[in-house]
């Protein structure tokens, strides 16, 4: 796994990430952290997740919760991008003829540089096995922000005719934990192992 155009791996996860390459065992540390800054303007959330998920699986992480893994961080990017850093609305999907994959194209053509940081933390459980217990995964976007908590009241599935609407709630029913920064650009969220 090497980084690709469209993401970087920071230097602080390099040494886990060469020793993973190498195919040796992670350093036993109480958490092992990959940090990705993901760059909206070249949009290929499937090469960080594949990497992300490349990342779970050399840690042995169960088939099942690398699954809800993708699911959620798919749904966590595709919000920081589109609605964080290029402040499309969800509403533009109720129209049919509206071309929201193109007004995102050209917004992501547009856009003045900017930043979608991802951090996945392989959280151990104490003693002698160092077994891990949950991966923890934070989304942060240079975006606005949005208001989380009138969001998170109202987290429901919408009905199956509404084009939009399901990261959070996916989220929120999927996770065992789920949290923002005030400003509401960053959610972080825990998955149990």
């Amino acid at each position: 796994m090497c980084p690709g155009q469209g993401y970087s791996v920071r230097a602080d996860a390099r040494e886990a990430l060469m020793r993973h390459e190498a195919g040796l065992s992670a350093p036993l540390s109480p958490s092992l952290e990959l940090v990705i800054d993901v760059t909206p303007q070249i949009y290929a959330p499937d090469k960080v997740i594949n990497s992300c998920v490349d990342f779970l699986e050399s840690h042995r992480i169960d088939f099942e919760r690398v699954q809800a893994f993708r699911l959620l961080l798919s749904e966590a990017l595709a919000n920081a991008i589109e609605h964080g850093v290029l402040c499309l609305p969800s509403t533009l999907k109720e129209d049919p003829f509206n071309p929201y994959n193109e007004m995102l194209r050209n917004r992501l053509n547009e856009i003045k540089p900017s930043q979608v940081l991802l951090k996945v933390r392989l959280l151990r459980e104490g003693g002698a096995c160092n077994l891990i217990k949950a991966i923890s995964v934070e989304v942060a976007d240079s975006g606005p922000g949005f208001d989380w908590r009138s969001h998170m009241q109202c987290a429901e599935m919408p009905s199956p005719d509404k084009p939009y609407g399901r990261g959070l709630a996916l989220i929120k029913m999927v996770a065992s934990q789920v949290s923002f920064n005030e400003a509401g650009n960053s959610i972080r969220f825990v998955l149990d192992v």
